[in-house]
C-alpha cells in the first residue's frame, strides 16, 4: 500500500488475509502490554475497517465484531469495542513492518514527568527479537497500555491477571469467550506452538529508584539541536536512565513463579499442544545473582507442580536465560531485553529448516553482541541437588534452563530443555514432537466423532494414525532403527470396552520412541458421539 505525502511517498506495509494453518509448528503468541499506533488511533471505526480491510475480516470471522444490523447485548458490544482498540482481541502479525504499524512499541513513558522521556516496551522488543532470529508468523495479545517504567510494584502487580488470569477465573474458559483475557485467547488459536509474557519480568520486580534530578555530563542528551534558540541545551533536555528491572528477594521470583505456574496450568488442561516460554528475571546484585540457579533450586520453584507448590518442573514450560543485548537494540532499559523473544525466534526457524521434533541447540542467536550475565561453563553445569520424589538426584543449570552462551561463532543456544523433571520430557525436542502427535490426533478425531463405535471405523481411525506415523517416521523424528517402524498404534476392542461402545466411545492408542533415546510415549485419543475428540498423554506423565 502506498499513500501520497506532501513531501514524497511514504511506503505502508498492507496487513494480508490471515489463514490459520493448523499443521505449522512455528507459530508464537506475545501477550502483553503496547500503546496503539497512531495509524490506528487517528482512525474512526468505520475507516479502520476500510484502512485495513484483512483485519477487520478477521475479527468479523472470528465473532469479534459482529455483523451489522445483528441484534447485540451490552457484553458482545463492549467486546466489539475492546476489538477497535486492538484490545484483549489475538492481532495477526506476518511481519515485524505490520507490527510497527499497529502498534507504537517505543512509546512508554519512563515516569509521570514528560522530560524523563521513553523506553521501548518489552512486547515490541520480544516480537522484534522473534523475526530478527527468522520467526515467519506470530499473534500479539495487547492487554492494555503499558504503565510508566517507574510505576510501583504494588501497581504492576495487578495488572498479572489480564495476562493470566487465575485457574477459577471464567476468563479461562473455552466457553466464556467474551471474557478471555491474555493466554486464554490461545482457545482461538489452534496454529500457535509457542507462547510469551515479555512484561512479566518487569511487573514483578523491586521497586525501580526514582533519581530527582540527572546529570548531565553522566547522562549527556544525544539529541541535536538549534544552538541560536538554545535548543541544543544539554543540561536543560538530560533524560534520567532507565533502570532493567531485578529481583532482589524470593517474594520477587515467587510473584514470578506464580504467573508462570498459573499460565502452565492452562496449558495442561486446554492446550497440550502448546509451550510456555518465560524468561527468568534478573537478580540484583548480592547473593541472589552470585547463585540464582541454586537459589530457585533452594526456593521449590524448579520442583513438580502440585497443589501445595509453585513448583514449575512442567513439559509445557521452557525457561530463558540469561538476558542479552542486540544489536537492534540500544536505547531500552540499559540496553538489555529478556531473551524469551530471541529463544522463540531460533526455535521457529528450527521448525522451519528441520521440524519442530529436531533440537535447536548449538543454534546460533543472530544480532546478539554480550549476554547479560554471561555465565561460566561451571555455572552452567555444576549439579544441585532437586528434592523430586522418583526423579533424578540432581541437576545442572543447563539441565533445567534453556541458556544462551558464547562459542567460538559467537552466542547460540546452549541448551534446549523444558524444566520436567522427568527425562522422558526434559527434552525440548521431544515435547515438541509429542506437541506434533497431539495436534495431528486432534485433526484427526473430529472426522470420526459421528461415526458408529464399531470395527470398520476403529480400522479407519487406525490407518488415519499409521498414515501420520509413517509421515513422522520419513521425516527422521521417530528411532527405526533394527527395521522398526518407530511406533505401534492400537485401535481395537481391547481398548474400546462394551460400556465404551454403549456410550457411543472409542479409543485409540499410540506409542513411540522418538530418536532422541528416550523411553517409549503412550499417547490415547478418545472420540466421544457428539462431545468431540480428547488428546492426552499416557504412561509418561506429561505436567
Amino acid at each position: 500500500m502506498v499513500a501520497a505525502m506532501l513531501r514524497g511517498l511514504e511506503f505502508e506495509p498492507a496487513l494480508r488475509a490471515s489463514i490459520t494453518d493448523q499443521n505449522r509448528m512455528d507459530v508464537a503468541c506475545f501477550v502483553g502490554f503496547v500503546a496503539l499506533g497512531s495509524a490506528w488511533t487517528r482512525l474512526g471505526p468505520a475507516e479502520r475497517a476500510s484502512r485495513f480491510p484483512a483485519l477487520a475480516t478477521w475479527f468479523r470471522s472470528q465473532g469479534w465484531i459482529e455483523a451489522a444490523g445483528r441484534e447485540r447485548d451490552a457484553r458482545i458490544r463492549q467486546r466489539e469495542e475492546e476489538a477497535l482498540e486492538l484490545l484483549q482481541v489475538p492481532v495477526p502479525i506476518d511481519s515485524w513492518s505490520v507490527f510497527e504499524t499497529l502498534f507504537d512499541w517505543r512509546r512508554r513513558p519512563v515516569s509521570d514527568r514528560p522530560e524523563d522521556g521513553d523506553v521501548p516496551s518489552y512486547l515490541g522488543i520480544a516480537v522484534q527479537a522473534f523475526f530478527a532470529q527468522g520467526g515467519r508468523r506470530c499473534w500479539v495479545v495487547r492487554c492494555g497500555d503499558p504503565l510508566p517504567w517507574r510505576t510501583g510494584r504494588a501497581a504492576r502487580l495487578l495488572q498479572l491477571p489480564e495476562l493470566v488470569p487465575d485457574a477459577g477465573d471464567p476468563a479461562n474458559l473455552r466457553s466464556e469467550r467474551y471474557r478471555w483475557r491474555g493466554v486464554a485467547h490461545l482457545h482461538a488459536l489452534p496454529e500457535c506452538t509457542f507462547v510469551a509474557l515479555p512484561d512479566l519480568p518487569h511487573a514483578v520486580a523491586q521497586e525501580l529508584p526514582t533519581p530527582e534530578t540527572p546529570d548531565p555530563e553522566v547522562f549527556p542528551n544525544r539529541s541535536f539541536g538549534d544552538c541560536l534558540d538554545g535548543a541544543g541545551d544539554v543540561a536543560s533536555r538530560a533524560r534520567l536512565p532507565a533502570p532493567a528491572p531485578r529481583c532482589d528477594d524470593e517474594a520477587g521470583y515467587r510473584d514470578w513463579a506464580r504467573v508462570v505456574h498459573g499460565a502452565a496450568e492452562f496449558l495442561a488442561r486446554f492446550r497440550r499442544d502448546v509451550q510456555l516460554v518465560a524468561s527468568i528475571p534478573l537478580p540484583a546484585e548480592g547473593r541472589i545473582a552470585a547463585d540464582l540457579f541454586g537459589n530457585l533450586v533452594a526456593w521449590g520453584l524448579l520442583a513438580p507442580r502440585d497443589g501445595t507448590t509453585l513448583g514449575l518442573s512442567s513439559a509445557f514450560v521452557q525457561l530463558a536465560y540469561p538476558w542479552l543485548r542486540a544489536r537492534s537494540v540500544d536505547e531500552g532499559a540499559e540496553g538489555i531485553e529478556p531473551p524469551e523473544g530471541a529463544v522463540i525466534g531460533v526455535l521457529a526457524r528450527n521448525t522451519l529448516r528441520g521440524g519442530a521434533f529436531r533440537s535447536a541447540l548449538g543454534s546460533p542467536v543472530y544480532e546478539a553482541l554480550e549476554l547479560y550475565p554471561e555465565l561460566s561453563r561451571s555455572e552452567r553445569s555444576r549439579l544441585r541437588p532437586l528434592t523430586t520424589p522418583d526423579g533424578p538426584g540432581a541437576r545442572s543449570f543447563e539441565q533445567r534452563v534453556s541458556l544462551l552462551a558464547r562459542d567460538s561463532k559467537g552466542v547460540v543456544l546452549d541448551s534446549d530443555v523444558t524444566t520436567s523433571a522427568d527425562e522422558a520430557y526434559r527434552a525440548a525436542s521431544v515435547n515438541r514432537l509429542v506437541s506434533v502427535w497431539v495436534r495431528a490426533l486432534e485433526q484427526a478425531g473430529p472426522d470420526f466423532v459421528f461415526e458408529p463405535s464399531n470395527r470398520i471405523t476403529r480400522e479407519r481411525v487406525r490407518q488415519r494414525l499409521r498414515s501420520i506415523g509413517l509421515g513422522l517416521a520419513a521425516q527422521g523424528a521417530l528411532n527405526t532403527d533394527a527395521g522398526s517402524e518407530g511406533f505401534s498404534v492400537q485401535c481395537d476392542a481391547s481398548l474400546t470396552t462394551s460400556a465404551d461402545q454403549d456410550a457411543g466411545r472409542l479409543r485409540a492408542e499410540v506409542q513411540f520412541q522418538p530418536r532422541t533415546p528416550v523411553e517409549l510415549i503412550r499417547v490415547s485419543l478418545s472420540l466421544d458421539d457428539g462431545r468431540g475428540a480428547s488428546v492426552s498423554s499416557g504412561e509418561v506423565n506429561r505436567q
